[in-house]
């Protein structure tokens, strides 16, 4: 997400878990849905395949952002801060800085 642009870049399915985000490499890495396969990305737009032997290696580096999980209940919940931003999540989507920025049914529902 561009906070700047309120740009949104959807990921492509296989990728199934966000690990974090290093400052030192200014990538986010996730896993596939199996935990085998490690990717990361700059913008979004492009997903690199990584040794996943590396991510033990950028986890220890300063400026390591795990990622967080914010529950799905009860509706009724406080948001769940992302540590050192404005960015907060909660049952109904995500907010910055107490704003609205994403609603989870707008973009994140699946028809069966």
């Amino acid at each position: 997400y561009n906070i700047n642009l309120s740009i949104w870049i959807g990921l492509p399915l296989y990728v199934y878990r966000i690990v974090g985000h290093s400052d030192e490499t200014s990538r986010t890495y996730f896993y596939d849905r199996q935990n085998l396969s490690v990717m990361s990305t700059i913008d979004g737009l492009r997903l690199d395949v990584v040794q996943p032997n590396i991510l033990g290696n950028i986890s220890t580096l300063p400026g390591w952002t795990p990622a967080i999980v914010v529950p799905g209940e009860p509706a009724g919940m406080k948001p769940a801060p992302w540590p050192l931003s404005l960015v907060s999540g909660d049952f109904y989507g995500l907010h910055y800085d107490g704003q609205k920025i994403l609603n989870w049914q707008s973009c994140c529902l699946t028809s069966d």
